[in-house]
């Protein structure tokens, strides 16, 4: 697991470091570590159907270039392995993001950090704007949302907006509430 990032070089003058933590996932194997609703979700959402039918799509593409060609076909049969494969991975490539991410939150912004390799880093930034919409779903380990009424959180981060499964989830969403109600009152640093 790659190391906690040093906060202190992303912060902004004056800005305070409240809390900072990672995301709780499971020890075990893969398969142990599985997230049953994500898995659920591969299998029997809409994104499973559009899979069904792109590899429909797949086995016509062969059947109409198995005479053109090794080419054509080699398409068809990478679409068909291909479609199964990218809907089933979700599961795993969540595990394997959620261990190299970092959060952090101070007394303007939430900070998400994410490490895919060692020497590369992709910092999200979300201030804590009071148009921004907390969400807490209550799990154990339970995810904090961040969304806001323009839809800003979702186009600026592209995915999950928020800090996902903690284990502390209670204490920090009343940590960024009071943040969140601090700076609509004034009330910096």
């Amino acid at each position: 697991m790659p190391a906690a990032p040093d906060w202190a070089g992303r912060l902004a003058p004056g800005e305070r470091l409240i809390w900072q933590g990672a995301p709780q996932v499971a020890e075990g194997g893969i398969l142990s570590r599985l997230d049953q609703a994500a898995l659920h979700d591969a299998l029997y959402s809409d994104a499973f159907a559009r899979v069904a039918l792109f590899m429909i799509f797949a086995v016509f593409w062969i059947v109409i270039t198995k005479d053109t060609g090794a080419g054509f076909v080699l398409i068809g049969w990478v679409l068909l392995i291909g479609a199964p494969v990218a809907a089933l991975s979700g599961p795993f490539v969540r595990d394997w993001r959620l261990r190299r991410t970092f959060y952090a939150l101070t007394d303007r912004r939430a900070l998400m950090v994410w490490r895919p390799v060692p020497f590369w880093a992709k910092v999200l930034i979300v201030p804590m704007r009071s148009d921004i919409k907390l969400r807490f779903d209550g799990g154990d380990p339970g995810s904090i949302r961040f969304a806001a009424d323009s839809g800003w959180a979702g186009r600026v981060l592209g995915g999950p907006e928020g800090f996902e499964c903690l284990t502390d989830a209670l204490r920090v969403f009343v940590l960024v509430e009071g943040v969140q109600r601090a700076l609509a009152n004034g009330n910096v640093g």
